[in-house]
């Protein structure tokens, strides 16, 4: 995604995350993140996506997945 805004370290008129704009259901939460990426303009592939974790020690760790096959709640379940 390329962004319009030439300093990416100012504000923009971007949507942010609102800890009090969150739903309890994680999955709930995902399909409305998932709607906005896919309907917006500058995101050609709403379901490529990095996942990332750490140890117990905090070593991270980031791998790439692709969202594919449908289901009825999210209309996609991941391939891991």
């Amino acid at each position: 995604m390329q962004s319009n805004n030439p300093n990416p370290h100012e504000p923009t008129s971007e949507p942010s995350l609102v800890e009090s704009s969150i739903i309890k259901n994680p999955m709930g939460q995902f399909k409305i993140w998932y709607d906005q990426a896919s309907a917006h303009p500058d995101i050609r592939e709403a379901n490529a996506m990095t996942v990332c974790t750490s140890t117990k020690n905090g070593i991270p760790s980031a791998r790439p997945l692709l969202l594919k096959v449908k289901t009825p709640l999210l209309s996609s379940d991941f391939f891991l």
